[in-house]
């Protein structure tokens, strides 16, 4: 198991397996359906496919990683870079972007998005200030919407974490950057270049 934390309160940490299964397996494989459907819709809409039989095809199916890796690489490019009036503010984002890695952070973005049609970005403060931009697995992270579409509360949650609503990690909304590509209506979440393949690479 692989320790990622959340935030500093205790109730904040998020222990996120390192070896999930990759073979077509889904939480609902596991457990009475059910009984996981039931809870999730506690904690906000239903993913709209499974992410983790997506993550499986980008990798274990060739082509499907060398196209979503091929677009990474054209979306990010040789990189980004800033210039800013403000040599002061643009010293200091040149440091938060160094820090960050901000390259690689673009790329695991793009991934997800190309993969998930989502990315689950927690925006870390410390007091007023960002110290940390964090990417969360999409596969275990639900959106809570009110009746106008409007995200009300984020939830991460992954099996072993209880069936209690205390149990899964609770984040508002301006704590999450949500990335979505591909919507649909007014669907809560985007939509991969992956699940309309999936009939085919099953």
């Amino acid at each position: 198991m692989v320790a990622s934390k959340v935030r500093s309160s205790s109730k904040n940490i998020a222990w996120l397996p390192s070896n999930i299964p990759i073979i077509q397996e889904s939480i609902k494989g596991r457990l009475p359906e059910d009984k996981v459907t039931s809870f999730i819709r506690k904690l906000g809409e239903e993913h709209p496919f499974d992410f983790i039989k997506a993550r499986a095809a980008y990798l274990t199916v060739p082509i499907i990683t060398g196209i979503i890796d091929k677009h990474v690489d054209f979306i990010v490019g040789t990189g980004f870079s800033v210039k800013v009036d403000n040599e002061a503010a643009e010293t200091i984002l040149k440091d938060f972007m160094e820090e960050l890695d901000f390259d690689n952070f673009l790329r695991h973005i793009s991934r997800d998005i190309l993969i998930y049609g989502n990315c689950f970005t927690e925006i870390v403060k410390n007091k007023e200030t960002f110290s940390d931009l964090k990417v969360w697995n999409p596969e275990s992270m639900y959106v809570k919407r009110n009746e106008t579409g409007e995200p009300v509360k984020y939830y991460q949650w992954y099996e072993g974490m209880g069936f209690r609503l205390d149990d899964a990690i609770e984040f508002e909304p301006e704590e999450i950057a949500h990335f979505t590509w591909n919507k649909i209506g007014n669907t809560g979440y985007g939509y991969g270049i992956i699940s309309p393949h999936f009939e085919i690479i099953k």
